[in-house]
């Protein structure tokens, strides 16, 4: 049965090691250290996706970092060293209260939530969010009763505060769901053109860009990708401008590089944003579906994939968000719901901002709109 609960959201960093042995007694540690070598293994076999395995699983490479730095110092750091370890403090801050206050059903159904999530594509990242939500509320007083992980079903918790009740819902959604180049099936391609890529840059003196057209969602298979593979190798080898079959085009074409961020010795940060810039204004290319290659004033190769169809990121997510109002929220409390957009770009956030054009509104607040219009319960 849920009761109130108040969690305690700070903790001072002398009860840190206490806090991760406690952490890895819930846990099946095993798997967690095996998921973590897997997660450097790839970062370090494909480092061009450092920065998605970054974004998308703080929590299990943040465990690793404090791990490795155990191994070699016998002991855990006694300050928080960067944004990965915040967030796994900040996670099983919560995560062990949660265990604590839960029943023994409660229990299993929470380590069977982080076990699948941990063996996925987006790692424990949705779990955590709801663990970040209740520290959010506990942090504003509310004391919470977790209502899905007890029952197993319904809104995920009750948050009380001076006798108001309210259910809240939390929502982990990747824009993938509306793209028809899920970044899953994008990196699965980027890894079969990785020996591809860089083989052609070591015998290249220019800049080009090579675009991959499908028809509509791509493809994951295997052969599909080394058929694409094979034909960006022609393509590049030969100097052709355009290739197309039945499946996909390829074109190829040229850029300065010396009006470009490549020709720079620059530091991560400024060379992200300096790219960024560049391939917006200059290629008019945004970022996602993108893999780039450089050797510093000589040579890069920018391979960027996209659909002749559209994505529809606005309206998946809002058909979702009404299905969970619908289903999730029982109509009798005022109501919460909490939406973490993943892998969101700035054109997708660009397009979902909550504008008005003609008197009409669009966007997120439309998709908003939408629901109070039909659900005044939820707010």
């Amino acid at each position: 049965m849920a009761r109130p609960t108040s969690f305690i959201t700070e903790l001072s960093a002398s009860d840190w090691e206490q806090l991760i042995i406690k952490f890895k007694t819930i846990i099946d540690f095993k798997e967690w250290k095996n998921r973590i070598s897997l997660l450097k293994t790839e970062i370090e076999r494909y480092p061009f996706l450092s920065q998605f395995y970054n974004e998308n699983f703080k929590i299990e490479l943040g465990f690793g970092k404090l791990l490795d730095y155990k191994s070699s110092t016998g002991r855990y750091p006694t300050f928080i060293r960067d944004a990965k370890e915040y967030a796994f403090f900040s996670f099983i801050l919560i995560f062990v209260q949660v265990h604590r206050a839960l029943g023994s059903d409660g229990k299993k159904r929470l380590l069977g939530s982080i076990q699948s999530q941990l063996e996925n594509d987006s790692g424990v990242a949705p779990i955590a969010y709801e663990m970040r939500i209740i520290g959010y509320l506990s942090r504003h007083g509310f004391k919470i009763e977790l209502n899905d992980l007890e029952n197993g079903g319904g809104y995920d918790f009750l948050a009380t505060h001076s006798g108001v009740e309210i259910e809240v819902e939390c929502k982990h959604l990747s824009a993938d769901v509306g793209r028809q180049v899920h970044r899953k099936k994008f990196h699965s391609l980027a890894k079969t053109l990785h020996l591809v890529i860089e083989n052609a840059l070591d015998h290249c003196d220019s800049a080009k860009l090579i675009t991959v057209t499908v028809p509509g969602r791509l493809n994951n298979n295997h052969d599909h990708q080394m058929a694409i593979a094979h034909r960006i190798k022609k393509v590049l080898s030969t100097n052709t401008e355009f290739s197309v079959d039945e499946n996909y085009s390829v074109n190829l074409s040229h850029f300065r590089i010396e009006e470009s961020p490549f020709s720079l010795n620059l530091d991560e940060k400024e060379f992200e944003e300096r790219t960024r810039q560049y391939l917006e204004s200059s290629l008019k290319i945004d970022r996602p579906n993108l893999l780039t290659y450089w050797r510093p004033g000589r040579s890069a190769i920018i391979v960027h994939v996209r659909s002749k169809k559209t994505d529809n990121v606005l309206r998946t997510i809002s058909k979702r968000l009404r299905e969970d109002t619908r289903n999730q929220f029982t109509g009798k409390k005022q109501s919460l719901l909490f939406v973490h957009l993943a892998n969101s770009t700035r054109s997708d956030l660009k397009g979902m901002h909550d504008t008005a054009k003609k008197g009409m509104n669009v966007g997120i607040q439309q998709v908003i709109n939408e629901i109070l219009s039909k659900r005044i319960h939820v707010q």
